[in-house]
């Protein structure tokens, strides 16, 4: 169902009553692709001030979780300060609130030399293109490169990591103008199962991409859950951009 009109009070309509209970409430959101548009580089991507008041309210009604494919130096960096709790690498890594980081998986990293060589390879054959290397994960980014070039050079990348890694416990994902390796046994669904089990009255989860399709699957049948794009999804309701998915939590973090 996609979200009726511009006006996030039709949505907030059925929210609302929900959220009067802090200790009852958990909301789970992405935030590249959701909270922010894809950006020329990861750095440039940096929550602005508006935003980051807005989480900051929100964390005040209801335990916010910020789940997120970024490194968790960076989400130290970034929402540090705001009392949330943090999930980094999809679920590699994970920050309670107050608390220090903790890996929720014991993996090797024998994997990535020949992943990278792969990914390299790609980045020579497409101007723009990128590699970001993280603790649990090599991404292939390509949201800088001329369009029709990156379609065909990352429909082949996939192809040739989805082979590569057939016969392993890696698994390729394909995001927002990114393509990921990491181990399988990492998802934000898994990671997010902690949240899910502590008896919330409300739970509310916001994601842009097929990453984030991790996390619906597995939320209660109770559970709103929103897809930012309008695409097929796991998610109850689609917003249109990201535009939309900040006004959604503006006006819900106002809703007290």
């Amino acid at each position: 169902m996609t979200w009726p009109g511009a006006d996030p009070q039709h949505f907030l309509g059925q929210l609302a009553p929900l959220v009067a209970a802090p200790a009852r409430s958990v909301v789970a959101c992405d935030y590249d692709g959701t909270l922010v548009p894809a950006k020329p580089s990861p750095e440039a991507a940096r929550p602005d001030q508006e935003l980051l008041a807005t989480l900051d309210w929100l964390s005040k009604i209801s335990d916010l979780v910020l789940v997120s494919g970024r490194p968790r130096t960076t989400l130290d960096a970034w929402f540090g300060h705001l009392d949330v709790a943090l999930v980094a690498e999809h679920g590699a890594w994970m920050r309670e609130r107050g608390q220090n980081w903790v890996s929720s998986v014991v993996l090797s990293d024998d994997w990535k030399p020949a992943i990278r060589d792969v990914m390299e390879r790609y980045v020579d054959r497409l101007p723009g293109a990128f590699v970001e290397e993280k603790e649990f994960s090599l991404a292939w980014h390509y949201r800088d490169a001329e369009h029709d070039l990156a379609a065909l050079r990352s429909s082949e990348l996939a192809e040739h990591l989805v082979g590569l890694t057939a016969k392993s416990d890696l698994k390729v994902m394909e995001g927002s103008k990114v393509i990921e390796v990491k181990p399988a046994a990492i998802g934000k669904g898994t990671s997010c199962q902690t949240f899910l089990t502590r008896g919330y009255g409300f739970i509310l989860a916001i994601g842009d991409d097929a990453t984030d399709e991790d996390l619906f699957k597995v939320l209660p049948d109770s559970a709103y859950s929103v897809r930012v794009g309008l695409t097929s999804t796991y998610a109850r309701f689609n917003v249109y951009n990201e535009v939309q998915a900040r006004e959604l939590l503006k006006a819900l973090a106002g809703s007290e």
